[in-house]
């Protein structure tokens, strides 16, 4: 045989040995961590380029507005919904968008399959909508900003009844304190 024909013959088989590790049943440990997190072995996706970083686990925050504002403002200002269509021997649930301003109907995604989820997908699809995902977003900041604030004030409040121990006046129940510092060693270990 010739060099270019031994190079060929081990092309293939490296091919090969690569398309049996992606198509291999999961490990245990693998199928132990899916279990317990929730999350698909995120090694087992074999992304490909272009694809969506949406993949296990879930992306951040910045990445998930980034995705959202990125939609044209058209689309993102429409209202989404999910409709369904008999085609040959299923239903194909389709996701548009229709800002209602003579654009018309955008085709945003389909779902196909014969299985009964696809119709709550397609639903789901809609409902995440950019305006959706950006409005939760905000949410979570404002929850933040409040619960830091909170933090602050039992802080303050801890820090007074230690002022109190310390002068020897009469300080909070101790259930009370106990609940607070709880509460803040909770919250100290929810940002570190």
């Amino acid at each position: 045989m010739t060099d270019s024909v031994h190079l060929a013959v081990a092309e293939t088989k490296s091919v090969q040995a690569s398309t049996l590790d992606k198509y291999a049943p999961l490990t245990e440990e693998q199928r132990r961590r899916w279990r317990e997190d929730g999350v698909f072995p995120v090694e087992r996706w074999g992304a490909a380029p272009g694809s969506t970083p949406l993949v296990c686990p879930l992306p951040d925050r910045a990445l998930l507005r980034n995705l959202a504002e990125s939609i044209p403002a058209h689309i993102q200002s429409s209202g989404w919904y999910a409709t369904g269509q008999r085609y040959e021997a299923r239903t194909v649930h389709s996701v548009y968008g229709d800002n209602f301003r003579g654009m018309g109907r955008q085709a945003i995604a389909s779902v196909i399959s014969v299985g009964s989820y696809s119709g709550p997908l397609a639903d789901y699809i809609a409902a995440a909508c950019p305006r959706t995902m950006l409005a939760l977003l905000d949410r979570i900041s404002e929850l933040e900003a409040v619960a830091g604030k909170l933090l602050e004030a039992l802080t303050m409040v801890r820090d007074a009844d230690e002022d109190c121990i310390r002068d020897h006046l009469t300080r909070m129940p101790p259930t009370a304190r106990a609940i607070i510092d709880s509460a803040i060693a909770k919250a100290l270990g929810a940002t570190s």
